[in-house]
This record gives structure tokens, C-alpha cells and sequence, in this order.
């Protein structure tokens, strides 16, 4: 399934580029490529200009409306950006239960 993305207010900072520019027809094809690559977390698309599309394995920035040059980043369903580190199944301990062994009062006469 796509994933969703959410908007930055400028291009990627302290991005990681991914090959060259591809030409697409609008950002909705923009991150459809970034989520067919296997390292793609992130675009920069240009909202008038729309043929530039720059895949990016890193994007930092600030989320918010945005005109002209704009990054999107990819988040996950549970709404965490894709580059926060994904977590392994958390091994559950079962917690054995120790019987409290039971000291039977002796009765003194």
C-alpha cells in the first residue's frame, strides 16, 4: 500500500540524494517512485515545475505548508517518520508464577 506523506516547508536539509532527477507528471508519481525504491524516505518536487522529482534516502526539515520547491516526507501508518529506527518484536518473558509454599501454624497445646 503507498504510504502517506507529509509535507515540509522547504526542500530536504542535510538530504542524501538518490541518482538524478526523474521526470514525472505530478507528486502524486513523485512519491509513487520513492516508495517503488528501496532506500527512498523522502522527495523534493516543485510545485509549479511539476516534471522535477529528486529522491532522497535522508530529509530533515520542518513540517508545514509549502509553495514552489517542497519536500515530502514518507511516514508510517502509525504515523513515525520511516527513518526512525524500525523496532524488532519485543521477546515477552512469561512471569512463572512461584507457589508460595504455605508454612502450616503448629498448634502448641
Amino acid at each position: 500500500s503507498p504510504r502517506t506523506y507529509v509535507t515540509q516547508t522547504g526542500t530536504c536539509q542535510n538530504a542524501i540524494h538518490l541518482g538524478e532527477n526523474v521526470a514525472v507528471d505530478s507528486v502524486a508519481e513523485c512519491q509513487a517512485k520513492c516508495d517503488a525504491h528501496p532506500e527512498c524516505v523522502a522527495i523534493d518536487h516543485h510545485q509549479m515545475n511539476e516534471r522535477e522529482c529528486k529522491l532522497k534516502s535522508h530529509c530533515e526539515g520542518t513540517v508545514g505548508d509549502c509553495s514552489g520547491w517542497c519536500s515530502y516526507v514518507a511516514v508510517l501508518p502509525n504515523g513515525l517518520p520511516t527513518t526512525s529506527p524500525s523496532q524488532g518484536p519485543t521477546s515477552v518473558h512469561p512471569t512463572t508464577s512461584h507457589p508460595t509454599s504455605v508454612h502450616p501454624t503448629t498448634a502448641h497445646p
